[in-house]
């Protein structure tokens, strides 16, 4: 399937009226609709949605910057949405942990029943999190039972210049940090994958020259 990148859609014609009013419910930045000045941005974007799509549909995404995979989230959100007219959400730790509050809310529902859930790193030592862990690791189980794909960030603050596949896997073990044992599993098993995401400093919030342009 081919990836439709926001800023490559036309908004105006009928066959993504849905994608836009869904976006634009969410509240999705406008920024999306802003062609990168990174052409690594535009790779990882592209690849991340084709992943989603696969049989390994769960995600985990090892960065050294949260900024920039809370951006690179927003552009794989939206790509996603117009490229399969399904729903996708990105969540961070308030919003997951709202939603254990509100079991019959909204906001509850597509972190549950979404198509592809984007999941920002979530600070384990967050006090909300600490008794919520296993509620949301409940959810999650559910969504691996019905097939929806998940991306989660995990963050490391240096990542080593050559990554093996074993190391790769010890980080990934950062899962249970956030959300309990029993998460562990759920992103190590044949349907999982494991990928690097490196960011540069010039480009740590996907925005490139944009970013001098906002202090004039």
């Amino acid at each position: 399937m081919e990836v439709m990148c926001p800023w490559e859609v036309d908004r105006a014609s009928s066959k993504y009226a849905w994608a836009v009013g869904y976006l634009e419910k969410r509240r999705i930045s406008p920024i999306v609709y802003l062609t990168p000045k990174d052409e690594k941005l535009v790779n990882q974007v592209k690849s991340i949605v084709k992943w989603t799509l696969g049989s390994r549909n769960w995600i985990i995404c090892i960065c050294d910057s949260t900024g920039y995979m809370r951006s690179l989230f927003g552009y794989v959100l939206a790509s996603y949405v117009y490229t399969t007219q399904d729903r996708a959400i990105a969540v961070d730790v308030d919003d997951l942990t709202k939603a254990i509050d509100d079991p019959e809310g909204d906001k509850r529902d597509i972190i549950e029943h979404a198509d592809l859930l984007l999941i920002n790193y979530c600070d384990p030592d967050n006090p909300h999190l600490k008794w919520k862990k296993g509620a949301i690791a409940n959810i999650l189980q559910r969504r691996k039972y019905n097939k929806l794909s998940t991306v989660l960030n995990v963050f490391v603050r240096n990542i080593p210049d050559k990554m093996s596949s074993a190391k790769a896997l010890a980080m990934t073990r950062r899962v249970t940090d956030m959300f309990g044992e029993t998460s562990y599993e759920l992103f190590t098993d044949q349907d999982s994958k494991r990928v690097l995401i490196r960011s540069s400093e010039e480009n740590r919030y996907g925005q490139g020259e944009r970013k001098k342009s906002s202090r004039r």
